[in-house]
């Protein structure tokens, strides 16, 4: 089933709710269908597969396909990931892993703040500070085109999605 027809479903889905006799009147349903495509725009968008190195040019119908049936996960620049449940994403996984150590250390470190010898607060302090600066490194590696998941979009995605994150606060 393709982008339309499901949004079509949930239009009318949530106009049967408010307007039950509407599921009777094929008519306006047409009426309805209508209206929406003549808003409908689509353009051309050029996609970049960054493992076969190749670049084929799309609609942006097909991208709403995709993004409905394969639910990848998308970067804040567009940047298209495999869903994590579907394949492996071997660098996500890594992060997370360098992400969830690192929580744990900051939480072992503010148990310590308070001490009077400052030595454990110190260690812990150090090892979220290294956690944080690997992936920091991890993330700009992906802005290398030597590295193995180098993609082009992917360097300015990781600052669009930390400067949004960081306005955010």
């Amino acid at each position: 089933m393709n982008f339309l027809n499901l949004y079509f479903n949930d239009v009318f889905d949530k106009l049967f709710l408010v307007y039950p006799d509407l599921k009777d009147d094929l008519e306006m349903q047409e009426t309805i269908k209508k209206n929406i495509l003549k808003k409908k725009e689509t353009f051309t968008v050029k996609v970049e597969n960054n493992y076969t190195n190749t670049v084929k040019l799309t609609n942006s119908e097909n991208i709403l396909d995709l993004m409905y049936t394969k639910k990848p996960t998308i970067s804040g620049f567009g940047v298209l990931f495999h869903n994590r449940e579907k394949k492996d994403n071997i660098p996500g996984i890594a992060i997370d892993y360098l992400l969830d150590e690192r929580k744990v250390a900051k939480k072992k470190m503010l148990t310590h703040i308070n001490d009077f010898d400052k030595i454990f607060y110190d260690n812990y302090n150090t090892i979220q500070t290294v956690l944080k600066v690997l992936c920091n490194s991890f993330f700009g590696a992906y802005g290398e085109k030597s590295f193995h998941f180098y993609n082009t979009f992917l360097g300015p995605s990781v600052k669009f999605v930390a400067a949004f994150l960081s306005n955010k606060k």
